[in-house]
Protein backbone atom coordinates (compact mmCIF):
# COMPACT_ATOMS: atom_id res chain seq x y z
CA UNK A 1 0.00 0.00 0.00
CA UNK A 2 1.22 3.24 -0.58
CA UNK A 3 1.37 4.86 2.97
CA UNK A 4 3.51 2.79 4.68
CA UNK A 5 6.14 3.41 1.56
CA UNK A 6 5.31 7.50 1.69
CA UNK A 7 5.92 7.44 5.46
CA UNK A 8 8.79 5.27 5.26
CA UNK A 9 10.23 8.27 2.97
CA UNK A 10 9.24 10.63 5.17
CA UNK A 11 10.68 8.71 8.02
CA UNK A 12 13.93 9.02 6.04
CA UNK A 13 13.79 12.47 4.72
CA UNK A 14 13.57 13.50 8.03
CA UNK A 15 16.49 11.63 9.84
CA UNK A 16 18.51 13.12 6.85
CA UNK A 17 17.29 16.57 7.33
CA UNK A 18 17.81 16.37 11.63
CA UNK A 19 21.62 15.19 10.74
CA UNK A 20 22.09 17.77 8.24
CA UNK A 21 21.21 20.57 10.99
CA UNK A 22 23.50 19.29 13.78
CA UNK A 23 20.91 17.23 15.19
CA UNK A 24 22.01 14.02 17.40
CA UNK A 25 19.38 11.23 16.77
CA UNK A 26 19.33 8.25 19.39
CA UNK A 27 17.88 5.27 17.06
CA UNK A 28 16.99 3.89 20.72
CA UNK A 29 15.09 6.62 22.21
CA UNK A 30 13.52 7.47 19.10
CA UNK A 31 9.39 6.34 18.32
CA UNK A 32 10.49 5.96 14.35
CA UNK A 33 6.78 4.59 14.08
CA UNK A 34 3.50 6.89 14.54
CA UNK A 35 2.03 6.02 17.68
CA UNK A 36 -1.05 8.10 19.69
CA UNK A 37 0.00 6.46 22.67
CA UNK A 38 3.48 6.73 24.54
CA UNK A 39 5.14 6.88 27.77
CA UNK A 40 7.05 10.60 28.06
CA UNK A 41 8.98 11.78 30.90
CA UNK A 42 6.96 9.56 33.54
CA UNK A 43 3.65 10.55 31.80
CA UNK A 44 1.32 8.77 29.52
CA UNK A 45 0.64 10.69 27.04
CA UNK A 46 -2.44 9.41 24.16
CA UNK A 47 -3.02 12.01 22.03
CA UNK A 48 -6.09 10.57 20.51
CA UNK A 49 -8.37 11.10 23.55
CA UNK A 50 -6.46 14.39 24.22
CA UNK A 51 -5.15 13.25 28.03
CA UNK A 52 -1.73 13.31 30.19
CA UNK A 53 -1.97 11.34 32.74
CA UNK A 54 0.11 9.74 35.58
CA UNK A 55 1.26 6.18 35.75
CA UNK A 56 -0.62 4.44 38.46
CA UNK A 57 2.80 3.63 40.51
CA UNK A 58 3.20 7.43 40.18
CA UNK A 59 0.09 7.95 41.49
CA UNK A 60 0.33 5.00 44.45
CA UNK A 61 4.12 6.54 45.74
CA UNK A 62 2.25 10.42 46.15
CA UNK A 63 -0.49 8.69 47.94
CA UNK A 64 1.92 6.76 49.93
CA UNK A 65 3.70 10.13 50.69
CA UNK A 66 0.32 12.22 51.47
CA UNK A 67 -0.88 9.16 54.18
CA UNK A 68 2.77 8.85 56.05
CA UNK A 69 2.07 13.04 56.41
CA UNK A 70 -0.90 12.83 57.46
CA UNK A 71 -0.05 10.18 60.33
CA UNK A 72 2.39 13.78 61.90
CA UNK A 73 3.34 16.94 61.47
CA UNK A 74 5.31 16.45 58.09
CA UNK A 75 9.30 18.75 57.65
CA UNK A 76 9.78 21.03 54.96
CA UNK A 77 11.85 17.76 54.16
CA UNK A 78 8.72 15.68 53.81
CA UNK A 79 6.72 18.10 52.12
CA UNK A 80 9.23 18.96 49.38
CA UNK A 81 9.06 14.84 48.86
CA UNK A 82 5.30 15.18 48.19
CA UNK A 83 5.73 17.64 45.77
CA UNK A 84 7.78 16.23 43.80
CA UNK A 85 11.97 16.50 43.26
CA UNK A 86 11.43 18.31 40.55
CA UNK A 87 10.51 21.37 42.16
CA UNK A 88 13.18 24.03 43.19
CA UNK A 89 13.24 25.04 46.49
CA UNK A 90 13.92 28.27 45.29
CA UNK A 91 10.50 28.68 43.14
CA UNK A 92 8.31 26.77 45.87
CA UNK A 93 6.03 29.29 47.66
CA UNK A 94 7.57 28.94 51.55
CA UNK A 95 4.35 30.93 52.91
CA UNK A 96 1.53 28.36 51.07
CA UNK A 97 3.80 25.80 53.00
CA UNK A 98 3.66 27.25 56.61
CA UNK A 99 0.04 26.87 57.45
CA UNK A 100 0.60 23.05 57.04
CA UNK A 101 3.15 22.88 59.29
Amino acid sequence: SPAPLRYFQFNSILKALLLTLGFSLSESESLLVPSQYMDFLSLLINTAQMTIKLPQRRVDKMLSRLRGALTSTPSLKQLMSILGSRVPLYTTPYSALIPLL
